[in-house]
């Protein structure tokens, strides 16, 4: 396997509107995740993301297999669920609909599990 690329996507509680955000995996358990902020490469983004309003993650996409075959969600530090990669391919039509709160300014960050 390698390292995967893959786009968050939120939506904003109050208006309703869709953000997505890119991300990267190198392939490495326990290693984070990292979010492109601002500096179109997430490669070499931030390892965490902080909406700037109240927000649902409602879908994430991995564009293809990496060797982690799970990815922690965490809110504040703190894991909030814990997703099977295999399940939330590009190639899966059918992915589950999440339905994940962040408050405005929460850290969002994942990291790769084994």
């Amino acid at each position: 396997m390698a390292a995967q690329y893959g786009v968050a996507t939120f939506r904003a509680m109050q208006t309703g509107e869709t953000l997505s955000v890119s991300f990267y995996l190198d392939d490495t358990a326990g290693n984070a995740i990292k979010f492109d902020v601002g500096g179109g490469d997430a490669a070499k983004g931030a390892e965490e993301y902080r909406p700037t309003v109240p927000v649902w993650l409602t879908d994430i996409l991995i564009a293809a297999a990496a060797t982690p075959t799970k990815t922690s969600l965490n809110r504040a530090g703190v894991r909030v669920a814990t997703l099977i990669n295999a399940v939330h391919l590009a190639s899966v039509v059918n992915r589950p609909a999440l339905q994940v709160a962040y408050g405005p300014n929460a850290p969002l960050s994942a990291n790769q599990v084994a």
